[in-house]
């Protein structure tokens, strides 16, 4: 299948096809070429599109483009429907923080593409008392185009990472004291490659901790690695070692009886970051 388009130098151009997400069976790719066959911008499945494939490109010069669409094996099966967009569009991906607390009100980040900087959503969650998502009202200055995600909704404690002043690390209450929540979640993202994200956790000495980093049930192209470090020594004790393509391990850590804080870091085992790296 391919569609063909008329640009001038320096334009944007957006290709996006929905074929995953509607059921189909083929494996997208996405080709942008020049009416030479000249590629332009190649594309395949992504995890923040859930297997499918969106091309963004900035055209080289004035004429006319046509984008491609075919299975990676070009052997799609025969119930493959698919729909394509193209233009200079906006989509939006993902929500950050990915999960909100039920009963809450904050400001969500909307991310995906061709969204201005600093764009926010707001979420009312106060009158939310029994579903597991909410779809948001997106204001129509974004321009979005295609499926919104839903905003997850959690009966647990969400803490939203917060950049610290200097070299200090965000503290995490990690105690349970008074069993107040079965489970603290930290919503984090790796903004750039290479990032690691590092959080102190107040513990409870001699208690049992699983820990474990969710990135694929959120569409996140996150293969996490999440390691313990003693503090302020910063001497690795504990690592889940990271599951490349598949969900992370996650591990159980023994509190020694002595320890009241320790270290947690998660990195990309790819060593991979973005704005879709929650």
């Amino acid at each position: 299948t391919a569609v063909f388009r008329s640009g001038k130098a320096g334009g944007r151009i957006v290709a996006e096809v929905e074929a995953k997400r509607i059921g189909s069976g083929m494996e997208p790719v996405l080709e942008l070429k020049n009416m030479n066959g000249g590629a332009v911008a190649l594309e395949w499945g992504k995890a923040f599109l859930r297997g499918d494939a969106r091309i963004e490109a900035v055209l080289p010069a004035d004429g006319t483009y046509f984008v491609e669409l075919h299975d990676l094996e070009y052997r799609a099966p025969n119930e493959s429907p698919f729909r394509l967009l193209v233009g200079d569009f906006r989509a939006v991906d993902q929500f950050f923080p990915a999960f909100a607390e039920r009963g809450s009100e904050l400001s969500i980040e909307p991310v995906g593409t061709g969204l201005p900087n600093g764009a926010v959503i707001a979420a009312d969650l106060k009158k939310e008392t029994n579903g597991l998502a909410k779809f948001l009202n997106v204001p129509q200055e974004l321009h979005a185009s295609g499926p919104l995600p839903p905003l997850r909704i959690s009966d647990g404690l969400e803490i939203v990472e917060v950049q610290q002043p200097g070299k200090q690390l965000q503290t995490v209450d990690a105690r349970f004291a008074g069993k107040q929540s079965a489970a603290v979640a930290v919503n984090g993202r790796l903004t750039k490659a290479a990032e690691v994200d590092r959080y102190l956790l107040a513990v409870t000495p001699g208690k049992p901790l699983d820990l474990s980093v969710d990135g694929q049930s959120l569409n996140s192209p996150v293969e996490g690695e999440i390691s313990i470090y003693t503090y302020p020594a910063r001497k690795l004790v504990a690592s889940d070692g990271g599951s490349p393509g598949a969900v992370a391990k996650g591990l159980q850590y023994q509190v020694p009886a002595d320890v009241t804080t320790i270290e947690v870091a998660v990195r990309d085992l790819m060593g991979r970051g973005g704005p879709h790296y929650v």
